[in-house]
């Protein structure tokens, strides 16, 4: 770099910013390499490099950049894409609007798909401790959730009632 050092640049973008960063060099020394990798740098190619090479290298820090940000706050799962970022739910890749508590809900059925879960755990997740023993208001809540996300809520698909015991979200699993 003609005005600078490559690694204090690499420094000074790693302070605000988890933006890929490659490195296009003519110094192939192994120390060199290391150094830049270790402050940050996400890949390094010495000169001379294919143009193929590079758009290949730049597509691949793209794929790991979305792929690990995405999948911090996106859950798909059948027909549901959840993104709790957003607060954005689409069934069938169409919005559906929740409340708070209705996407929480959701979301928790979402991360433990086809399981039994009781009153009790569901009350405790998503409400908190001091909620357990209100399972009337988690029926509440049950049925104002149906009626976003069923088609026929007297015979759901997705949320079924255990007796006595909770409900299960059941769903074909794809990805969480």
């Amino acid at each position: 770099m003609p005005d600078g050092d490559g690694k204090s640049l690499i420094q000074t973008i790693r302070k605000d910013l988890q933006i890929p960063i490659i490195i296009l060099s003519a110094r192939q020394n192994e120390e060199e390499i290391i150094s830049c990798l270790d402050l940050g740098a996400d890949d390094y190619i010495t000169k001379p490099f294919s143009i193929k090479e590079l758009f290949a290298r730049i597509r691949s820090a793209k794929r790991r950049i979305s792929g690990a940000d995405e999948s911090l706050h996106v859950k798909k799962i059948g027909p549901f894409y959840l993104d709790t970022k957003q607060h954005l739910l689409l069934l069938d890749e169409i919005p559906i609007k929740l409340t708070p508590t209705e996407f929480n809900l959701l979301d928790f059925f979402i991360s433990h798909p086809n399981q039994v879960l009781t009153h009790k755990r569901i009350l405790k997740d998503v409400w908190g401790v001091g909620y357990q023993t209100q399972t009337q208001y988690l029926r509440t809540y049950i049925n104002t959730l149906r009626k976003k996300i069923e088609i026929d809520t007297t015979r759901p698909k997705y949320i079924q009632t255990e007796s006595s015991i909770g409900y299960r979200f059941c769903i074909l699993q794809e990805k969480i």
